[in-house]
């Protein structure tokens, strides 16, 4: 009898880890960082705490835009080193279901302070593009959870939509996109839960019954699957500073890269420049791997006038160089040929450590900022990576972003609750690298070399008849229209 029960005991401890070492799938739950409705007529303001996103065109008779409500929404899909994504599913809660909804893929990073002006070129473009998906908002028709003869019953109101063939293209795990009603013109909108959603309780239907906020929230579920041809490297910075013009302090162990380029009296420019560093892999950079993509994260820490950087390639440095060390190869690397990127810091117009911040700053994600930089480390093929942030044009005030050297978290002078953790405001470079030969990013835009058609840098198929100036895939090549 014991022998017996030894060897079920023995024979359940082996099956168990059989069943544990051949289980390959790994499945998260992604919460949806930033989103946000833009609305036309308030085109300048940010809605990120609206409890739904709320969506609708009204066209006048000549086809203009008279109102326009459309929705924002980005997920950070984690990047696992070894797996690639298998499935991805969008869960969408209606809050009242009248009508389709059109999901677009966004070329653009989204953040809570987005505005319609301030996203409108990219909605455009997004809109020229085919839908990734157009699906009929479930719930009770003509109704929102709230009303009279709405549905009790969760799932009724639940949308399962599948997101997979977008987000295995987005190496770097980005996922942003651009919500919209799908009718051509209506004053009628339909609306999905948001993150900022809250218990909602219906006292109009006996019995009165609850939909719980956290059962409400939009969730996309990835599932991984074992993949050794795919690796990732999460990179901290070898270097960073900064220098400034006519001074000859070194700030190789400051916490914050500050950038300046202001207007004097004697009408020389202030100049004020940053300097960062990566060592990558050696496996990213030998003859069996080919880098996806690299991406650059910086937090900043004021976005104080002009808010546009320039990203340049540069020479080597020493940490605790000073400007009269560098001044010629800076002078040498600020020209357009060697410019690998312009963006927009995210920030609020506000110190994060010392100022009273606006609600829609009080999260790490409403600073950070992303930038490709993919192409420019892939042809420079190089173990070391070295960058010249500076402001791209002149302006009365500084941009910083956080450093390496950044000793603790950030408690908020004005607010003690509002703490910002070290972790999430250090820069990094992601660097995703994918066997030589093995499925990927660029054998998908390969296999569409006999297609006639126009994708964009995300994969996604344009429409050819209104296409935005940019970049595009087309027959495998990049062109540009």
């Amino acid at each position: 009898m014991k022998q017996n029960l030894l060897h079920a005991v023995v024979g359940l401890v082996l099956a168990m880890t059989t069943q544990s070492l051949f289980a390959q799938d790994v499945t998260e739950a992604v919460s949806v960082k930033n989103d946000v409705t833009l609305r036309s007529d308030k085109a300048d303001e940010a809605f990120p705490t609206n409890k739904t996103l709320e969506l609708y065109t009204l066209l006048k008779d000549d086809k203009s835009i008279e109102r326009d409500f459309i929705g924002l929404m980005y997920f950070q899909v984690p990047v696992k080193s070894g797996y690639s994504v298998k499935t991805a599913t969008l869960k969408l809660v209606t809050e009242r279901a009248k009508g389709d909804l059109a999901i677009y893929a966004l070329g653009a990073d989204v953040s809570d302070a987005d505005t319609y002006n301030s996203q409108k070129e990219n909605v455009t473009i997004a809109r020229a593009s085919e839908p990734l998906v157009v699906t009929k908002l479930k719930g009770t028709s003509g109704k929102a959870t709230f009303d009279g003869g709405a549905s009790s019953n969760l799932e009724d109101w639940v949308n399962t939509i599948d997101l997979t063939d977008y987000v295995q293209q987005q190496a770097n795990g980005k996922v942003n996109l651009l919500l919209v009603n799908h009718a051509e013109s209506t004053p009628t909108s339909i609306q999905v839960y948001t993150s900022d959603a809250e218990d909602m309780t219906n006292t109009k239907v006996e019995p009165n019954f609850t939909f719980k906020a956290d059962d409400l929230k939009p969730l996309l579920t990835v599932v991984y699957e074992k993949n050794e041809n795919v690796m990732s490297s999460v990179l901290d910075p070898t270097a960073d500073t900064w220098v400034m013009k006519g001074n000859a302090s070194s700030r190789g162990t400051a916490e914050k890269i500050e950038l300046c380029y202001q207007e004097q009296t004697d009408q020389v420019p202030k100049e004020i420049d940053g300097l960062m560093s990566f060592h990558l892999p050696a496996l990213a950079l030998s003859a069996d791997y080919t880098i996806k993509s690299a991406l650059l994260r910086l937090v900043s820490e004021r976005v104080k006038g002009d808010k546009n950087v320039n990203v340049y390639g540069y020479e080597s440095f020493d940490e605790n160089t000073i400007y009269a060390n560098e001044a010629d190869k800076i002078a040498a690397a600020k020209t357009e040929g060697n410019l690998i990127a312009t963006f927009a810091a995210h920030g609020s117009n506000k110190a994060m450590p010392y100022d009273e911040l606006p609600d829609a700053y009080k999260t790490v994600d409403a600073w950070v900022n992303e930038i490709d930089l993919t192409d420019y480390v892939k042809s420079q093929a190089k173990q070391d990576v070295h960058l010249l942030l500076a402001k791209a044009t002149l302006s009365n005030e500084s941009v910083m972003f956080y450093s390496k050297d950044l000793a603790a978290d950030i408690i908020n002078a004005q607010d003690a609750s509002l703490v910002f953790k070290k972790e999430e405001l250090l820069p990094h470079l992601t660097i995703v690298y994918e066997k030589t030969g093995t499925t990927g990013v660029s054998q998908v835009n390969a296999e569409k070399v006999a297609d006639d058609a126009y994708y964009n840098l995300q994969g996604v198929k344009m429409n050819s008849n209104n296409l935005p100036h940019g970049i595009y895939i087309h027959q495998g090549k990049k062109v540009v229209k």
